[in-house]
């Protein structure tokens, strides 16, 4: 019997079916669901690669250390000496038997070491507690980076979605005036229009191209100074949800706001510190007047092959000392004097800040407060404005179909709605950032405000999300 071997054929796709297989992959990879980026992931990028707020983090871990140099000047203090010396004697000529005339070579060894322990030292005893106030204002100036940040990225953030709803304002009321140049041209050609409808088109065309070119440098420059913040490209972003529940600032008194402010907030609160140091320099260096005391424990060692006594023996000295050493500062050519001035000089100028500053405060505080009310009200009143000019546009739509308006009445109408639009997103993104500056002003602000804020981001809204 024979048996036939079963032929295997080996199927292979064509190529134009492999290729339609990668694309049809692709694009269902490319419908995937995607989420834009929000307010709280540039913000956490802004924590790792702002170099503002980094450069703060470094200069508080380096002020961490005024406390041990401080207190290094009241600890023991040891010092250790030693000397090696080659000596050539010559004596040429001597009237004294003890020192006979002639060459000798010989060498010396000298070892010490001191320990000096501060007894008495009223200047370094202020400067220790100087060094504590030192440390709690660095920690005020790093906990005004951190809100500083907040506040920068929150801005850049709102910046770069108001720009691109500029741009995109700019963009639809161009391709309306697009239309009407070209509508009008055509019909002054045809002799259906008059030439200043044709120059009254032009200037609208040129106008805005003028806005486009701004408006398209005012979102270069805002996605740029979101990136500087970020160190990362900014490509896609959350825009604002179209209902935001805005609330008015709690307690709805702005002189409570303002003496919260001037209480709490940072600015103030750091030089009340810088103040009280300024003081501490004072009493610091009128100090240099007082004397100090010290407690000194020597221990010296001398060797020597050889001396001046005519027996040329050498020496082996050791000594053990301990002494307390007083010290009185009786003049120093009026240095001590000089910094007494100085410092009292330094303490007038921060309490004038601090005035100043005060002042501000107040000020930016009550103006605050106010635009989050306003910017509440505003946004009302912009969204039925908003409202009324959709309504005038499909109005003025309609005429024009029947006649009785022409594309000028039009394209008005869509302009007002397009700027309405414009000003109810800003008013809404005014009252966000206002909303985190009065915390800021009050010294409150946090990264839980960052995430309450955030809610009011959509980051699943591909349709709207805001795209370079």
């Amino acid at each position: 019997m024979s048996f036939r071997r079963p032929s295997h054929k080996r199927s292979m796709w064509p190529v134009s079916r492999l290729v339609g297989f990668l694309l049809t992959v692709f694009l269902l990879c490319s419908l995937q669901p995607l989420q834009a980026q929000d307010l709280q992931y540039y913000y956490n990028l802004a924590l790792k690669n702002d170099a503002d707020f980094k450069a703060a983090g470094f200069a508080h871990e380096a002020s961490l250390q005024v406390k041990n140099q401080a207190w290094s000047a009241l600890l023991p203090n040891i010092d250790g000496k030693y000397s090696y010396s080659k000596i050539n004697q010559d004596v040429t000529s001597s009237d004294n038997i003890v020192y006979p005339e002639g060459e000798r070579k010989y060498t010396t060894k000298d070892f010490t070491l001191s320990i000096t322990q501060p007894v008495v030292n009223i200047s370094s005893l202020i400067r220790l507690t100087q060094a504590q106030m030192e440390i709690q204002a660095s920690g005020i100036e790093y906990e005004i980076a951190r809100q500083d940040l907040i506040s920068r990225v929150a801005e850049a953030y709102l910046n770069v979605l108001a720009s691109l709803i500029a741009t995109e304002t700019v963009v639809a009321e161009k391709k309306a005036v697009q239309r009407l140049f070209t509508v009008t041209d055509k019909k002054f050609k045809y002799g259906f229009a008059r030439k200043t409808d044709l120059y009254d088109a032009q200037a609208r065309f040129a106008l805005i191209e003028s806005d486009y070119i701004e408006a398209v440098n005012f979102k270069d420059d805002a996605f740029e100074a979101l990136k500087a913040i970020c160190n990362e490209a900014v490509v896609d972003i959350a825009p604002l949800k179209e209902d935001i529940v805005m609330e008015k600032a709690d307690p709805d008194d702005v002189d409570v706001w303002i003496a919260n402010a001037l209480e709490n907030n940072l600015e103030i609160q750091l030089l009340k510190h810088q103040l009280e140091i300024a003081r501490r320099e004072i009493k610091m260096q009128w100090a240099g007047h007082l004397p100090t005391v010290d407690m000194v424990g020597q221990y010296k060692q001398e060797n020597s092959t050889g001396d001046l006594l005519a027996s040329g023996g050498g020496n082996d000295v050791e000594s053990k000392d301990f002494f307390v050493q007083v010290n009185f500062p009786l003049f120093s050519g009026g240095y001590t004097n000089s910094k007494v001035k100085e410092a009292r000089a330094n303490l007038k100028r921060i309490n004038e800040t601090l005035q100043g500053k005060k002042r501000a405060i107040r000020k930016e505080a009550r103006a605050a407060f106010l635009k989050v009310k306003s910017s509440i009200m505003r946004s009302n009143a912009l969204l039925a404005s908003l409202e009324s000019q959709k309504l005038a546009v499909k109005a003025k739509q309609k005429g024009f179909e029947s006649g009785l308006y022409n594309l000028i009445d039009v394209l008005d109408a869509e302009r007002l709605r397009y700027v309405a639009e414009r000003d109810y997103a800003n008013a809404r993104f005014e009252y966000i950032f206002n909303s985190l500056k009065l915390k800021q002003i009050i010294g409150t602000l946090s990264a839980e405000d960052i995430a309450q804020v955030n809610n009011f981001f959509d980051p699943t809204d591909q349709k709207r999300a805001c795209r370079q």
